[in-house]
């Protein structure tokens, strides 16, 4: 259930962030429904901002 809150949130604040772009630009954009799962912090990439929460949006 939080991982859909989360996932919702995500997609009403890109949409909001899309229709500004596509208001901008003259064109239309598009978007998909974000992907939300929860990491490991060892599954991480990136090391260099430990100890943090990350973010990764994938359309």
């Amino acid at each position: 259930m939080e991982i859909d809150a989360i996932g919702e949130i995500l997609n009403i604040s890109l949409g909001s962030s899309a229709t500004a772009v596509s208001e901008l630009l003259g064109q239309q954009v598009n978007i998909t429904t974000p992907e939300v799962k929860i990491m490991k912090p060892k599954e991480f990439e990136i090391k260099t901002f430990e100890p943090a929460i990350g973010v990764e949006i994938n359309y």
